[in-house]
């Protein structure tokens, strides 16, 4: 059986084609998900503006401000007209989800100030503690600090078997389609 990481690139080629084809029609966008389980964001972040030949200070500046912490999977959205990324955080885990693993998702989000995160299990749905964690606090998807920044999470369900990526309707985006408009949003 693969192991975690082993799930990291198709999870990620997966994210980058799905938004990629699916954000074309809101404008030029560049769309990048990078494998970071031996890199810190730092580092992934600097690789995605070099492989693009992307000079942007406020994503340097982000990058600087992320040294030393590693996750799973970054994703970076670039609005070519504006000049502007969005990044997003991937938190990939084996099996059922639980509520220590959205806490670390949560944990990574606000350490770094990324607006969005996504949880996701592979072959696995949430934990029974964990569904009922979310009722009983729903304000765990969508969480607002005292300066202003806001946190977003998605929590999904990777199919080893048909490689797609199922949103689940717990979280703060039910589709692919969803989170491209809170992009797209965020830009305009």
């Amino acid at each position: 059986m693969p192991t975690e990481v082993e799930y990291y690139t198709e999870i990620s080629d997966y994210l980058r084609t799905s938004i990629l084809d699916n954000i074309v029609e809101f404008g030029s966008f560049i769309v990048d998900f990078i494998p970071c389980s031996r890199i810190d964001l730092r580092i992934g972040i600097n690789e995605f503006m070099r492989r693009n030949s992307i000079q942007d200070s406020n994503l340097r500046e982000f990058a600087e401000l992320c040294r030393g912490l590693k996750i799973d999977i970054l994703g970076i959205i670039y609005s070519v007209d504006k000049k502007q990324g969005i990044v997003i955080i991937c938190e990939i885990k084996m099996g059922s989800l639980s509520l220590n693993d959205y806490s670390q998702l949560i944990g990574y989000c606000i350490a770094s100030d990324t607006p969005y995160g996504l949880l996701i299990g592979i072959d696995g749905q949430k934990s029974h503690d964990f569904k009922l964690a979310l009722i009983q606090k729903p304000a765990l998807i969508e969480i607002t600090r005292t300066n202003d920044i806001s946190h977003n999470f998605g929590i999904c369900c990777w199919n080893s078997h048909t490689k797609k990526l199922i949103f689940d309707n717990d979280g703060a985006f039910e589709s692919t389609s969803q989170l491209i408009r809170e992009f797209v949003y965020n830009f305009y």
